[in-house]
């Protein structure tokens, strides 16, 4: 007999919704799981392609209707019903109404602090255009739509941008920052490299703009009377295919905070040293994205986080970690520290995926495919002052950094300038 005769409940892992994983046998609905977490951005799995997934987020109003009262313009006019990058008539044409000024639509209300601002644009009368996110800076890159290159960056809290062609003249253009007091993001027509002046009625087509969490763009997401999150969601079951598994399982865990503030970039976090050098969006990740830093780390070099708000307990500092390259030596050898105040640390081999050498009373190292190592050490017993990452002539990819309280290391909680929850999960079947 088959093990589906024989079994008494089935489960696929395609049977999921929102609150619900539905069981193929039984067939009257009595097998059903009923699925509870509460929380969205925190909660991540590794899904069938061996990638971390985290929940695609757009925080803006109205993304693709830009003379909705959410945008508002100086200067400008938008007209609906252009010819879009997928053939259809979704795009928009922005014009000046004002001969040799600024002609700007921009979406306020909002908050962020470390975020990917994009929208897809093409070159009609003028071949240029500038975006910008606005808090306590104004982070802000021109972009050359006839030619698809960079120009200008500039503003505090500027960390990368991007343009990328998507065909028939269009192309992706983002900017992502980390500012303080983030509530508003920019579109400004523009003629040249840092000019934004130009001609009476000239104009530029825009599609699909959207602010999201972290170090890239995301998917886009289209919003018409609230921000979205899309993917894993308040109440979705995480199907997880951690260790390369082919059929996933259904991944419950308590509710764990990362006090790490930053979890994927490391501009923000404390150095010490000499020649600390971090290169934000180095490599692809364990997300599968362009968002891994490169570490750059000289003998005596460290750089960590602090400050934090800890009571006693048993606590587990985990970093992913992948060497540059393929031999063995000191650069590739990942050390983690926790202050409490005296020093626990071990040593990783990025290498050969073993522990070198600990002082910490529990150190482990897992693989995450792809060359990518998730190393963990856990102090019992303890009050953390300082999560500390280090190494001797050290250089190599980092990505995920996660403080937690509790003896092993859960499944990533990205933090994006705050320490984040991710709530409890049950499952239950009535």
């Amino acid at each position: 007999m088959s093990l589906f005769t024989d079994s008494s409940l089935c489960l696929v892992p395609s049977g999921v919704k929102d609150g619900k994983l539905y069981s193929v046998k039984p067939t009257d609905g009595s097998g059903d799981l009923t699925f509870s977490r509460g929380s969205d951005i925190e909660a991540t799995r590794v899904n069938a392609n061996g990638y971390i997934e985290k929940a695609q987020v757009n925080l803006l109003l109205q993304s693709n209707t830009f003379s909705n009262a959410a945008w508002v313009n100086y200067q400008s006019a938008e007209t609906g019903g252009q010819p879009d990058k997928d053939g259809g008539s979704t795009a928009w044409k922005i014009t000046r109404l004002v001969d040799g000024s600024n002609s700007v639509i921009y979406q306020t209300g909002l908050s962020y602090s470390l975020a990917t601002f994009s929208v897809y644009a093409k070159a009609a009368e003028e071949n240029w255009i500038y975006i910008e996110g606005v808090g306590s800076t104004f982070p802000a890159q021109y972009f050359d739509l006839q030619n698809g290159l960079k120009g200008t960056a500039s503003g505090g809290g500027f960390i990368d941008s991007s343009i990328t062609s998507v065909g028939g003249g269009w192309y992706r253009v983002s900017i992502t920052f980390n500012i303080s007091g983030g509530n508003r993001v920019s579109i400004y027509q523009a003629t040249a490299d840092n000019t934004l002046s130009g001609a009476l009625g000239d104009g530029i087509y825009i599609q699909d703009a959207q602010i999201n969490y972290g170090l890239v763009a995301q998917e886009y997401q289209e919003t018409t009377t609230t921000s979205v999150v899309a993917g894993i969601t308040n109440d979705m079951p995480r199907l997880d295919y951690s260790g390369g598994a082919s059929c996933p399982s259904l991944l419950l865990e308590g509710s764990r905070t990362n006090y790490i503030t930053q979890s994927s970039y490391y501009g923000t976090w404390l150095l010490a040293g000499t020649t600390p050098t971090i290169t934000t969006n180095y490599g692809i990740s364990p997300e599968g994205v362009q968002n891994s830093s490169r570490l750059q780390l000289d003998t005596g070099d460290l750089i960590y986080q602090s400050g934090f708000s800890l009571s006693t307990g048993n606590y587990t500092f985990s970093v992913f970690g992948k060497a540059i390259g393929d031999t063995y030596g000191v650069d590739t050898r990942l050390g983690l520290r926790l202050d409490i105040p005296s020093a626990k640390t071990a040593f990783f081999d990025l290498v050969n995926g073993v522990v070198i050498s600990q002082t910490a009373d529990e150190a482990k190292i897992e693989s995450y495919g792809n060359g990518w190592w998730r190393c963990s050490i856990t102090q019992n017993n303890c009050i953390v002052s300082n999560a500390v990452i280090y190494g001797d002539d050290f250089d190599s990819e980092i990505y995920g950094a996660q403080l937690e309280l509790g003896s092993y290391s859960t499944s990533l909680i990205p933090t994006y300038g705050t320490s984040a929850t991710r709530t409890s999960e049950s499952c239950s079947r009535t």
